[in-house]
């Protein structure tokens, strides 16, 4: 038998302080990496609760993909890899985003592109902070997980 309240007693606080203390990203990720392990060790069973509570969150998108727990519908949420060949001849990726629909987001596409991938996530969750229907989903599954809001 599972352990079940692993995510809400322990890994969500956690996660939510680290982000909250503005952690910088690559040390929330390792912290984040090694609570899920040591979850994991002990029977951890409600691992996708928490990385749904998270999705908005690459960090810790990040230490749970470490771990190969992953939400489908999060990589339609990522920015798309760049072309195979580079059409304009600058010498450099291009990266986009889109809050995609089937993730929960608003369909809205970037026409713009990005030199760094990272720039285009964080151009994708600057988008999903002001997004109605993005935060709608969020709010929606932790409400249907935990029973409680969504953490900021």
């Amino acid at each position: 038998m599972g352990w079940g309240s692993a995510g809400i007693k322990i890994f969500d606080p956690v996660a939510r302080a680290l982000i909250d203390a503005g952690t910088d990203p690559q040390t929330r990720e390792d912290v984040l990496a090694d609570i899920i392990e040591a979850l994991q060790n002990e029977d951890w069973d409600t691992q996708q609760d928490s990385l749904d509570l998270f999705l908005n969150d690459p960090p810790t998108v990040a230490a749970f993909a470490r771990h190969g727990i992953t939400h489908p519908d999060h990589e339609t949420a990522q920015p798309a890899p760049p072309p195979a060949s580079d059409d304009c001849g600058c010498g450099h990726d291009h990266w986009k985003w889109k809050c995609a629909k089937e993730a929960g987001g608003c369909g809205y596409a970037s026409p713009f592109s990005s030199r760094d991938k990272d720039d285009a996530l964080a151009a994708l969750n600057a988008h999903r902070e002001d997004c109605t229907v993005w935060q709608a989903t969020v709010s929606e599954r932790a409400q249907r997980t935990t029973g409680t809001e969504p953490p900021r």
